[in-house]
């Protein structure tokens, strides 16, 4: 009798055993499949933007030409979005220098037209650091520059102003 009363319990014990196991196959195996794809995803996403930086041409420095744009009275006072504390802030800038790529296709016909073209620059400059907030300009001058690259080159059409800096960027 104790015989068999222990074949029941093992026969138990395997049939828990075998719906367990497909339980497992097919509750938790598709799940850790979507997760597995989502993390793919992602990196490759990654991957993408990470070859996307390193496949940017490198410039040499004697390929480049600096052009400083001033605010005809010497600085340029710009005011910032509304803060959290309630005080109206500004900045001031210098000038801006872009800097261009003599061996780019259209170099010669855009950077004759720089000139003009001048008022221009700085209203996006303008444009750009009008929309932060006191904190967030002072701690984003990198983000602040990049946005304004690249909406010059946008107005531009081209990307043969490959940066540009600011002169003497503070807020208040």
């Amino acid at each position: 009798m104790k015989k068999n009363i222990l074949t029941i319990i093992i026969l138990a014990l395997g049939v828990i055993n075998l719906v367990l196991t497909a339980v497992v196959i097919f509750v938790c195996v598709p799940s850790a499949n979507r997760t597995n794809n989502l993390i793919n995803q992602v990196s490759s996403i990654i991957d993408l933007e990470l070859e996307s930086v390193e496949e940017e041409e490198k410039i040499s420095p004697t390929d480049l030409q600096s052009y400083e744009i001033a605010s005809e009275n010497g600085t340029l006072t710009l005011n910032l979005a509304a803060s959290a504390d309630g005080k109206e802030h500004w900045g001031q800038l210098d000038s801006v220098t872009l800097y261009m790529n003599t061996k780019a296709d259209d170099y010669t016909k855009l950077s004759a037209t720089l000139e003009t073209k001048k008022n221009k620059i700085l209203e996006i400059v303008r444009d750009v650091i009008n929309t932060y907030t006191y904190e967030n300009a002072k701690n984003g001058r990198e983000k602040i520059k990049s946005e304004v690259l690249k909406a010059v080159q946008e107005d531009f059409d081209s990307k043969f102003i490959v940066d540009l800096t600011f002169d003497n960027l503070r807020f208040q």
